[in-house]
């Protein structure tokens, strides 16, 4: 039984829709088999999914017809059909989408996409009843086909069978119940995994639409050492605790296993276990806490497609020892630029290598503990050699910039949490805007509600935020307040008519932005800007602007804009942009009209 690709990991319970076959007894459900039956399961639809896609179709003994069971239905509501050999309002081999005069139940709200959810259809006699996550959505009286008690011949004869159209999606735990009335528990036990990556918490990795990675900005000696951490929840998104994972990276254009590079001896993909390096795919990781971490490192030029879970998770009995040894990895990993007491002075060449080298998120370590105690020449010096030595000038951008970013964002913090370990999301975000405009000295323009929201999402939090969720936010905020108080940018962010700047918008609504329907795209040469959402400092290119535009091999491509030069300095940025060959007219990013807050 198969899960889900990069989206779930388990246990036995995994089903591809196209393979699941279950068998049905009708005479459970007429006049003195019992009472009736339940069927239970948990589904993940692909955004392949549309109105008059059949999800189960009913099949009976001898009959070659097959008649929809739950399909999706207008406004992709889910639908419930009455069971044929069972009842008199079961459809007929003619009916089909929209089905408008067939009996059905229809659920009350939209059926969700790419997301684990709960079904329950309960059959009886004379009643149907449709249950989503747990709660009842419809129910519909029905017909019997049989007045009374009848023979038995037919039963054991319906087979439900997932579909074999294109619809792609899986079931998890699908279960049949002669007892009604316990879907609710069924609902709550045992739900099925998902495993997905924290892009707050990689190491420049964006992923775009269609699931393909895109590592944009700097040179590929910068961007060759990527760190990605996975997080396997349920689907309550409660932390799954005791499991192993087993991963592969492919290429997405021919799923091949991406191998060692010429130049490079290590694997592309690997894991630490006891301080030690091992190929991803050789040994189990550990998940410690709902979550792993991975290294990539990759200098090909293909696009590397998501991790995929090539072995489920499995059940680990773990001892109190070995989950402390593990963890003892991050620990291991802090770094000290002084051998004195009395805080860091200077910045031996050792230190200085090891941050060209390491990751963003070491780097970050690194710099929270430095940057509030060294004295500003020594933090110069720094990020000169850095930037000389890595060969990325953005480097030294984000080590300058990281005191008064700690010290502004530990002043906020304070304002708006008033010495507690939270606070409500509608009490700080007057006070995250105000630190915004500010900084950006932006009096003419502040964010949008749809803005707001954007925010929230890289915070990951919900009606209230506490300081680590306030840290994701402002480390990544901080960098792009400080690039729009730079004159050029200032003015595309100032710039209404045409608005050059949305706000700050999502990859999907950069993409979307450049699509005319859902399979087509615009003009090539269409473009939008934006601040990619995984930019987070100490990251070179974090509040760096992108570009995302239709190449000439019509085809969506994003790139990292380049405004250190002198040119891009001087001369007007929007005119700049539109001598570029492959930019030639500005995209708009459809968003819903909203109060600006200031």
């Amino acid at each position: 039984m198969a899960a889900p690709e990069s989206e779930c990991g388990g246990t036995d319970g995994y089903r591809d829709l196209r393979g699941v076959r279950v068998e049905l007894d009708p005479g459970t459900a007429r006049v003195g088999g019992g009472g009736g039956f339940a069927v239970s399961f948990w589904l993940y639809l692909s955004s392949s999914a549309r109105p008059s896609s059949v999800i189960l179709r009913q099949i009976a003994a001898g009959d070659d017809n097959k008649l929809p069971f739950l399909a999706l239905g207008e406004g992709n509501k889910l639908l419930l059909f009455p069971l044929m050999r069972l009842h008199r309002e079961a459809p007929g081999p003619a009916s089909s989408y929209p089905w408008t005069h067939t009996t059905k139940l229809s659920s009350t709200s939209q059926c969700p996409l790419e997301k684990w959810f709960h079904i329950g259809c309960e059959v009886t006699e004379n009643v149907m009843r449709l249950h989503l996550d747990g709660s009842l959505t419809a129910e519909a009286s029905v017909c019997s086909l049989f007045d009374g008690p009848e023979s038995q011949d037919d039963a054991n004869q319906i087979s439900l069978v997932g579909s074999d159209g294109k619809l792609e999606g899986y079931i998890y735990n699908i279960e049949v119940s002669s007892v009604l009335g316990n879907i609710k528990e069924q609902y709550t036990k045992n739900p099925p995994f998902k495993l997905s990556i924290d892009y707050s918490c990689s190491d420049g990795i964006e992923e775009g639409g269609d699931g393909i990675w895109n590592i944009v900005g700097g040179k590929a000696s910068c961007r060759r050492n990527f760190i990605l951490e996975v997080v396997l929840t349920n689907a309550f998104g409660a932390p799954v605790k005791d499991k192993e994972v087993v991963a592969s990276l492919v290429y997405a254009d021919d799923g091949t296993v991406v191998a060692k590079s010429r130049d490079d001896s290590e694997p592309p993909l690997l894991i630490t276990c006891d301080g030690l390096e091992y190929a991803a795919i050789t040994r189990p990781l550990p998940i410690i806490r709902g979550r792993a971490l991975f290294k990539l490192k990759i200098s090909q030029n293909k696009n590397a497609r998501k991790v995929v879970v090539s072995k489920e998770a499995q059940n680990v009995m773990r001892t109190d020892s070995s989950t402390s040894n593990y963890d003892s990895f991050d620990s291991g990993s802090s770094w000290s630029g002084s051998d004195g007491d009395d805080g860091i002075e200077t910045f031996s060449d050792a230190v200085v290598f090891r941050y060209c080298l390491d990751s963003t998120y070491d780097r970050l370590k690194f710099l929270r503990g430095a940057a509030p105690t060294v004295n500003k020449d020594d933090l110069v010096k720094l990020a000169d050699q850095v930037s000389l030595y890595s060969g990325c000038s953005h480097h030294r951008n984000q080590i300058l910039m990281s005191k008064r970013l700690l010290r502004e964002g530990a002043d906020t913090w304070n304002m708006i949490s008033k010495n507690n370990e939270r606070a409500l999301w509608s009490s700080a975000i007057p006070e995250i805007i105000t630190k915004f405009t500010n900084i950006a000295h932006s009096v003419s323009r502040g964010l949008s509600e749809q803005d707001v929201e954007v925010l929230r999402g890289i915070a990951g939090c919900g009606e209230d935020i506490g300081r680590d969720e306030f840290d994701r936010l402002w480390y990544w905020l901080y960098p792009v307040a400080v690039s729009l108080s730079r004159e050029n940018i200032k003015k595309l962010w100032d710039c209404t008519t045409p608005r050059w700047i949305e706000g700050l918008i999502t990859i999907e609504e950069a993409e979307n932005a450049l699509r005319s329907s859902r399979e087509l795209l615009k003009e090539p040469g269409t473009f939008v800007l934006r601040f990619p959402t995984t930019r987070s400092w100490p990251h070179p290119d974090a509040g760096c602007l992108v570009v995302t535009y239709i190449g000439s091999d019509n085809s969506i491509h994003h790139r990292l804009l380049s405004l250190d030069s002198s040119d891009a300095s001087a001369e007007n940025l929007q005119d700049l942009l539109l001598q570029e060959p492959e930019l030639s007219q500005l995209g708009r990013v459809d968003r819903l009209p909203t109060a600006i807050r200031r």
